[in-house]
């Protein structure tokens, strides 16, 4: 419900999905919206603001991206054999989250 009142007073449904925060705050701007919509805008920034941080909270049209960080720790002092086993527990790591 809330949803819908923020898309139909902003259309922010309606544009390709935000890729951050930062540009959900730049769409969701008093200049902005009077550019979209004509100089009669009714809403405040106070008002837009608290449904720019709303629309992140609930990544609401946010395309969101996940990604994954592995890493294992190799040493100076490693042997080439320890560094290849390191590197053997990497790639167990990484095809286990991938498959």
């Amino acid at each position: 419900m809330l949803h819908d009142y923020i898309n139909e007073k902003t259309g922010f449904m309606e544009k390709e999905p935000f890729h951050s925060g930062s540009e959900v705050k730049k769409y969701f701007t008093v200049a902005n919206m009077k550019y979209l919509f004509g100089d009669d805008f009714e809403l405040t920034q106070q008002a837009l603001d608290e449904m720019a941080e709303l629309v992140i909270q609930k990544k609401w049209n946010v395309k969101t991206e996940s990604s994954k960080v592995f890493s294992v720790r190799i040493n100076r002092s490693n042997t080439k054999e320890e560094i290849n086993e390191k590197l053997k527990e990497l790639r167990r790591k990484i095809e286990v989250s991938f498959f």
